[in-house]
Parts: structure tokens; C-alpha cells; sequence
């Protein structure tokens, strides 16, 4: 009898388990048991900036998941030029709202203040005006700074910096955000000293040392203290409709007692902005407020056009979340219920696709294969309640089903799984279809087999998953490689990472494999730009 030596030492076809000969140098284990190539730093870092570590995953806990991302943020920032190449991809993606949330941006930016060089230690200044917009923004920064090394010269140069914004936008943030983490506008002023860039920014740093806002306000922008004092003194509807009339503030400077007020709500929402408004859909709901055939059905479908969705940068995930919570019919937290508006479901569906911007098809064979593993239900994606890597990749998948008209669209775990997704499918259905799936192991070299067995053309494999992948007795670059000697030479692959581990399925050394990060904007474009070339 012949002993095949092969099988236990083969470049071409290696357990998932055992990393692939000649490559040791290049894969690591990863928390499952298998083993995967390692995730250079920067990807590692885009992948925390984007979705974060809230809540861990499967296998890592929030905190082991935190502690390992932020050391190579430190690393990257220790050294000059990969400390201010990373500043300026923290800077970019808050400007070109790549990242669900601003939170990872404001960590890295603080662990780049707190141990960075010297030069982006001094960059960070900058960097905040244009990564905090708001004061609550602020607090978190220095609530992060301070919990990691405490403030010193540059840091307080930086806060301070912030303080030298425009003074319309400083009123607002100062009468909006009066308090957030532990700490005022008033503990910042006395803690950094801002030094004031005009007379008017004097008298409001004034003002906010002695925490008395009373008195006109008649520099440019300071309209919403003004509206604040008014808004506090108003003991009757009517005068929180004038106040609200000649002022037209944000929602959270009115007093609570008076939002439950239709008259006080429908003028709100009146000049509620885009984000506003979809966050505030159960409460108007609750009220009887948005009722069918209603001109506030009507204002808020207006409201969920693309071009009001791209102005805004309303964040893919932010839709998503507020889709998910209102059609539930109840919120995660307290006793608040509604019925759902049926027209409004319907255009926040549509309205999340919109928010990818503009996906162009590729018109190319595309095979998208979700990784709907037991692994992929575990954590939440960027700290959302409820959303699992598992929905979140099903949902993220969907953008492509509708754009691309050769689409094959298959679920796996340990065995391939019936899945119905297709161009038609609502993110609700979507929803549905993903939540009610057993658990399973994880095999990513299952859509590469699938395409081989049944000897389909595909262009570009692209890939959702949290790389966990340990059960196969074959990896998947080696599938994919099998796929291109018997079917198509030229196929390439994409993996879409939805949790911010340290390694990948996608070979690093091969220019036809790409690593993403899932609910990055820029992601469904890049996968079609990279499928193009």
C-alpha cells in the first residue's frame, strides 16, 4: 500500500488548521484554530478606524480585541512619517464619512497625542478641529487623553486650538453640548486657557469661565445662547414657538417637557436635519405624527432623497440601525412604542443603498459568498445592538446584488447554506433570511469549491467574513488557485473583513487578492473599481 506523504506537506492543499507550507513566515493562527495570512499594520489600523472593537466578537473580548488594536496604532504613531501618514487617513476618512462612527477616530487621535512623535504630537492640534465637529466630540477626546496618559503642552495646544473655531459654530456647540463625560466647556477653558482670536471670542470664553450665559449675545453666531435663554425662560407653547420661529435651533436645546408638545414637535421637524430626523422616527411615531398619506409621511420621504442623504454624509450604518429599530416597533432601551409608517420602511431600505453613494456596475461575473458561520454571530458590527457580523455582511452584500447584473449570490458555514438573497430582496428580508441560519464552522474555501463542483464563470469572488476561517482541509487562496487552473485563469478575490481582527484569508503577495473593510463607504466602489482593472 502507498502512503500519501503529500497530504500532510502540500503547497497545494493544506488543512485549514496547519499553515500553508513555505508561507510559516507569513500566516499566523488565528483565535478559531486556523491559520490566515497576517494583516499588514495600516490594514489593521483602517479596519479598527472603521469598525472599531465595541462589544469584541466571537472568540476576543472587547477588551483583548481593544488593547491589540490600539498597540498598533501606538507603534504606527511612535514613528514620525507613519504617525502623520496615519493622522492624515484619520482626517480623511471623518472628511469623506468612511467610518460609522466617529469614536475609533477620536481613540486613535488621542493615542497618537498621548505617545506619538513629536511632529504628530504637534499635528494632532490640527487634526482635531477637523475630526471633533462637535463639542461632544471634544469631551470624548479628552476623556480618551486623559485616560491614557493625562493632558500635557501639546495636548492642551490642541484643545485650546479647538476653541479658535468659527464663532457661530462655537456658540452652537457651546449651547448644544453644554456637558458630556464628566466635563463642561467651563472645566476646558480653565484647564488649557485658550487665547482669543477676536473680542467677541473673549467675552464668550468669559462667559463660559463663569458659567453665566445671561446678557445679549451680539456677535456673529451667538443667535443660539440668545435662543438657549430664551428657550429656558419660556413657560408657555407659544413662546417656545416664537423662540423656535426666530432662532430655528437644534431639537436638543428645547427643554424635554415641551417635545412631547405636537405644536412644539411639528415645527421641530420642520428644520430637523437629515440625521435628526431618522433618529427621531420612533418618537413622531409614538405621537401619531406621522400617520399615511400625512404632510409629515410626505416631509420625511423628501428628506430620505440622495441628494439630501450624500449633502448630509449620513453614514450607510446609520440608516441601517434606524431601519432596524423602527421596524421593530420599539426601541433597545426603554418602554417607547409605535406602529411603523410601511412608505417610511420602504424608502429607509432604499435610502441605505443610496448612502454607498454613487456604485457603478461592473458588469463583470460576480460570486458573493457570506460567511454566516457561528463566529459571525457573535460581537456586533461598530457596537450596534443587534447587528451581527453575520446580518451586517448580509447587508453589505445586498448593495452589490442590486447593483451588478451577474451576480450569484451563496451563504456558507462548514457546508454551503440555502440563502435567498437576491437583487429584489429589502434589507428587512435580508434580515430575516440571515437571523433564522444555524450555526456552524467556518470554511471560506467553500464558495471557490462551490464554482469549481459546479463549473461556474466567475470573474471576482468577493468574500464577507471575520477571517475565522479553520474547518476546511484546504485554504482558501489554495481553492482559489485550484479554481483558476480549471476554470477561469484570471478570477480574483475580495475579502470584505467585518471585524477588526489582525489577519486574512486574502494572500498579501498576490496582486489579484484585496483586503476591505466592511461598511467603509468607499468599499462597494473599490470592489468595483478592482474588479474593472
Amino acid at each position: 500500500m502507498t502512503t500519501n506523504y503529500a497530504r500532510h506537506f502540500s503547497p497545494l492543499k493544506t488543512s485549514q488548521d496547519q499553515p500553508i507550507p513555505g508561507r510559516e513566515k507569513d500566516m499566523v493562527a488565528n483565535r478559531a484554530g486556523g491559520f490566515g495570512f497576517t494583516l499588514a499594520p495600516w490594514k489593521q489600523a483602517e479596519r479598527f478606524l472603521i469598525l472599531g472593537t465595541e462589544g469584541g466578537t466571537y472568540y476576543a473580548s472587547e477588551r483583548e480585541m481593544t488593547v491589540e488594536n490600539a498597540s498598533i496604532i501606538k507603534r504606527l504613531a511612535e514613528d514620525e512619517k507613519s504617525g502623520l501618514d496615519l493622522i492624515d487617513l484619520i482626517v480623511q476618512m471623518r472628511k469623506e464619512n468612511r467610518a460609522p462612527k466617529v469614536d475609533p477616530l477620536l481613540f486613535a487621535l488621542a493615542v497618537c497625542s498621548a505617545f506619538g512623535a513629536k511632529q504628530v504630537r504637534i499635528a494632532v492640534g490640527k487634526a482635531l478641529l477637523e475630526v471633533a465637529w462637535t463639542g461632544t466630540q471634544l469631551f470624548q477626546f479628552v476623556h480618551y487623553l486623559r485616560g491614557l496618559r493625562g493632558l500635557g503642552v501639546t495636548a492642551s495646544k490642541a484643545i485650546a486650538g479647538w476653541y479658535s473655531k468659527d464663532l457661530g459654530d462655537l456658540g452652537l456647540q457651546v449651547a448644544k453640548y453644554r456637558s458630556r463625560f464628566g466635563y463642561t466647556h467651563r472645566d476646558l477653558i480653565r484647564l488649557v486657557h485658550p487665547k482669543p482670536t477676536s473680542a467677541a471670542h473673549a467675552d464668550l470664553f468669559g462667559r463660559i469661565a463663569r458659567d453665566d450665559y445671561r446678557g445679549p449675545h451680539d456677535g456673529p453666531g451667538m443667535k443660539y445662547l440668545n435662543c438657549l435663554e430664551a428657550l429656558q425662560e419660556a413657560d408657555t407653547a407659544a413662546k417656545v414657538l416664537h423662540a423656535i420661529n426666530t432662532y430655528r435651533p437644534p431639537w436638543e436645546l428645547v427643554p424635554t417637557e415641551w417635545l412631547k408638545d405636537a405644536r412644539v414637535a411639528k415645527a421641530l421637524l420642520q428644520i430637523m436635519p437629515v440625521g435628526a430626523t431618522i433618529r427621531q422616527l420612533g418618537r413622531y411615531s409614538a405621537l401619531g405624527f406621522i400617520g399615511p398619506l400625512s404632510d409629515t409621511e410626505e416631509l420625511i420621504i423628501n428628506r430620505l432623497q440622495e441628494h439630501a442623504i450624500l449633502s448630509a454624509k449620513i453614514h450607510p450604518l446609520q440608516i441601517l440601525t434606524a431601519l432596524k429599530t423602527y421596524e421593530q416597533g420599539k426601541g433597545d432601551r426603554g418602554s417607547l412604542t409605535w406602529k411603523p409608517n410601511e412608505r417610511i420602511v420602504s424608502h429607509l431600505d432604499r435610502a441605505f443603498g443610496l448612502a454607498f453613494k454613487n456604485v457603478q456596475p461592473t458588469e463583470k461575473y460576480i460570486y458573493l459568498g457570506i460567511d454566516v458561520s457561528g463566529s459571525m454571530t457573535g460581537g456586533s458590527v461598530c457596537g450596534v445592538r443587534s447587528l451581527t457580523p453575520r446580518v451586517g455582511a448580509a447587508a453589505m452584500a445586498l448593495v452589490t446584488a442590486r447593483t451588478e447584473p451577474n451576480c450569484h449570490v451563496a451563504a456558507f458555514a462548514g457546508e454551503m447554506v440555502p440563502v435567498r438573497i437576491h437583487s429584489r430582496s429589502s434589507i428587512d428580508s435580508v434580515i430575516r433570511e440571515t437571523d433564522r441560519l444555524p450555526f456552524g464552522s467556518t470554511d471560506c474555501s467553500l464558495p471557490m469549491r462551490d464554482a469549481i463542483e459546479n463549473r461556474m464563470f466567475v470573474e471576482v469572488f468577493v468574500i464577507y467574513t471575520d477571517n475565522e476561517t479553520w474547518y476546511g482541509q484546504i485554504h482558501p487562496v489554495q481553492a482559489l488557485r485550484e479554481y483558476r487552473r480549471k476554470c477561469n485563469g484570471n478570477a480574483r478575490l475580495v475579502v470584505v473583513g467585518m471585524t477588526s481582527t489582525g489577519y486574512t484569508i486574502a494572500d498579501p503577495n498576490d496582486p489579484n487578492m484585496l483586503d476591505v473593510v466592511g461598511f467603509d463607504t468607499s468599499t462597494p466602489n473599490v470592489i468595483s473599481a478592482f474588479a474593472k482593472t
